[in-house]
């Protein structure tokens, strides 16, 4: 048994082998002397040699251990560095292991952006701060930008299309989330990774890559009224490339196409008005919309747009073919009054558009407006007025619409008039 001591609180320097003692000590019979690094001798005393000896080869090691590895006696300096770091972790809730580990984590994040200084990667913080307002969330740059004169100047498509585009943003990314966080890649991932959700398309299926392009131009818009409010201080979109979608023809109706569409629209009906306006003279759906008959000049056979009604916000005259004048003579009465054209734009454009799925008719995306164009490039041969009557630029309208169609079928086309009972037929004119 070895003899209850009190602890060690002093450094051990030396030690002697176990002996015997010549004469006992109570039960004790054997004991070691011990020097400490002041040269005082200490005793330790033991019941049998084992016990000694095991308790002496522990001391040698210990010993050893500290020849290896000396004692390092902390400075004035180091030990009140250590209590002011000790202070500062504890007056922002964390221990000083904790903040350690903090600072280790840092570190090792910095060095995977081959970033290995931490005084730089801060300076560079704060420089973005200054730019960028962190405290602006995405939803609030969102009701910001909706609420803006900007946003209430564009087309109610447009609007429509818009809402729905940062919708899903807010919705994937989080409505308290800072604006300023949103970098290139994440960005460029979730327009890239965005899916179908229509019930007419096949859900889970990746967007086409034009709808892509139209989803960035959105956001590039939305960012850029950011950025002249001070809340960042780039146009992320503008930074992401994609691939150029592969550029197709217009697709166009033919002439008995176009004489079957309008035989789908009861006569003397709003859907009717509808279809002629779009396919003889090109007007846009939204165009239609805002058409007033005070705008239709029968004897100057002329539709005067104004700014407000155009999509490009410029004044605009198109002539009225002689066909479309007698299309329009069941309205005679209504010609030069301040009413809309169509009572209610927005659902006779829809009921006009379903009546052309059921009837079998494969629908094309504005291809009233397409056969209209192409139709009339083929008569007249005349880039510059042809632009003009649509509201197109001339390189826009040679590069979609030159040499779509031919001129004896444009004929064809402009002979599409109303019979007996209102029904279309291709009349040709002696």
């Amino acid at each position: 048994m070895k003899m209850k001591m009190k602890k060690d609180n002093y450094k051990i320097k030396r030690v002697n082998k176990p002996r015997k003692l010549k004469t006992k000590i109570k039960k004790y019979e054997f004991v070691i002397e011990i020097y400490d690094s002041n040269g005082k001798r200490r005793n330790r005393y033991y019941t049998t040699l084992a016990n000694a000896e095991e308790d002496y080869t522990r001391m040698l090691q210990k010993i050893s251990q500290e020849k290896v590895q000396p004692e390092k006696r902390q400075s004035a300096k180091d030990v009140i560095e250590f209590r002011e770091a000790t202070a500062y972790a504890e007056s922002i809730g964390m221990t000083l292991d904790d903040m350690v580990s903090e600072y280790i984590e840092v570190q090792r994040l910095l060095a995977s952006h081959n970033r290995s200084n931490l005084e730089k990667a801060l300076e560079r913080y704060v420089a973005w701060r200054e730019k960028n307002d962190i405290n602006i969330t995405l939803g609030e740059a969102i009701n910001l930008y909706a609420n803006s004169e900007y946003f209430a100047g564009l087309r109610d498509s447009t609007k429509k299309c818009s809402r729905s585009i940062l919708n899903r943003l807010v919705v994937d990314f989080g409505i308290t989330t800072p604006l300023a966080c949103l970098s290139t890649q994440k960005v460029e991932k979730w327009v890239t990774n965005l899916v179908k959700t229509h019930k007419y398309q096949t859900p889970g299926e990746v967007i086409s890559l034009s709808t892509q392009h139209t989803t960035l131009r959105t956001l590039a818009a939305f960012w850029k009224f950011c950025m002249k409010k001070g809340f960042v201080s780039k146009n992320v979109p503008n930074e992401i490339y994609l691939c150029r979608p592969k550029r197709q023809d217009p697709q166009i109706y033919t002439p008995e196409e176009v004489s079957a569409i309008i035989q789908l629209t009861p006569p003397y009906s709003d859907l009717r008005l509808y279809a002629c306006l779009a396919v003889f003279v090109g007007l846009r759906p939204v165009e239609i919309c805002k058409l007033r008959w005070s705008a239709i000049n029968i004897t100057d056979k002329e539709i005067q747009l104004g700014s407000d009604v155009t999509k490009m916000s410029i004044r605009r005259v198109v002539n009225i073919p002689d066909n479309l004048i007698e299309w329009l003579q069941p309205w005679e009465k209504k010609f030069g009054s301040k009413a809309l054209v169509l009572k209610n734009g927005p659902s006779t454009q829809w009921c006009f558009l379903r009546r052309l799925r059921l009837s079998g008719i494969p629908p094309i995306h504005d291809g009233l407006r397409h056969t209209c164009a192409s139709y009339l490039f083929a008569k007249t041969n005349n880039s510059n007025y042809t632009a003009q009557q649509l509201g197109h630029c001339v390189a826009i309208l040679n590069k979609n619409y030159k040499g779509l169609a031919r001129k004896h079928v444009a004929e064809e086309f402009y002979s599409i008039r109303p019979d007996i009972d209102g029904q279309p037929e291709i009349r040709m004119e002696s």
